[in-house]
């Protein structure tokens, strides 16, 4: 929950202000279908996938200049899989 600051707050103190962190957006990027032997690879840091997501990075570093000389990028990756359906069970009368 968000406290709106009022006039009688007092001034945030030098440990305040060095406990701030910034948020920043975070770049999603849709790999789209991939094969096991591609999630393999990529797992193990290697392949087309691994290559992709340095570009990424190498891109965001690049459009951010100057800021980007003191920062460590850390790609974070998740990976989506398609659960199958469950199958409806019917009940079955013995008459």
């Amino acid at each position: 929950m968000a406290v709106a600051k009022t006039q009688t707050d007092p001034a945030p103190t030098e440990e305040q202000e060095a406990e701030h962190v910034e948020v920043v957006t975070p770049v999603v990027v849709e790999m789209g279908k991939l094969s096991r032997k591609q999630l393999k690879a990529f797992k193990n840091g290697e392949g087309p996938l691994m290559d992709d997501v340095l570009d990424v990075l190498e891109e965001v570093a690049v459009g951010m200049g100057q800021e980007a000389e003191n920062r460590t990028f850390v790609p974070v990756v998740m990976v989506f899989e398609k659960q199958p359906k469950k199958k409806k069970r019917t009940i079955v009368l013995p008459f």
